[in-house]
């Protein structure tokens, strides 16, 4: 996505997240492939992790960076049996044609006041779901307008109440 794209997104989106697209824009590795989704307040992050198993990825939340990192046991060349094999419990395995790439990753997002609250590994997808919580301070206060009369029941002391 280049950035001529992300800005118009930006400058035409009302109440747009943009922490999310400045993160996209200093991404360098598209390696695995994601999507972010925005439901309301909240996001999903979804990643295609195929191959991998819940004992090979590794989610953490650290100074407001959210982490996913994927490690794969790499095959090891036997030289007894002078191929490549690798581990799948007590068994090796020999690997007779490897056109599935494994391929360890590491990425970061920027995540700012979201609060990450679970991951999925469904289908080759890992979903990571992300909740918005807006402080009482940033929510929008409605304030009754009065007409100044003494039978305007919503003051008393010259305070307004609700």
């Amino acid at each position: 996505m280049n950035n001529s794209i992300i800005d118009a997104m930006v400058r035409h989106g009302i109440g747009l997240n943009t922490r999310f697209f400045e993160q996209l824009q200093a991404t360098n590795s598209k390696y695995p492939p994601h999507n972010i989704t925005q439901i309301g307040d909240n996001y999903c992050l979804t990643m295609a992790v195929a191959g991998f198993t819940i004992d090979d990825l590794e989610i953490s939340v650290q100074n407001e960076h959210l982490t996913v990192v994927g490690k794969q046991p790499k095959p090891y060349y036997d030289m007894d049996r002078k191929c490549w094999v690798e581990r799948d419990g007590d068994n090796s395995v020999k690997i007779l044609y490897q056109g599935i790439g494994l391929r360890d990753f590491s990425s970061s997002f920027l995540i700012g006041d979201v609060e990450v609250s679970g991951a999925i590994l469904r289908d080759g997808l890992l979903e990571i779901t992300l909740i918005r919580h807006i402080p009482e301070a940033k929510k929008i206060k409605r304030i009754a307008i009065g007409n100044g009369l003494p039978d305007d029941n919503r003051f008393s002391d010259g305070k307004l109440s609700s």
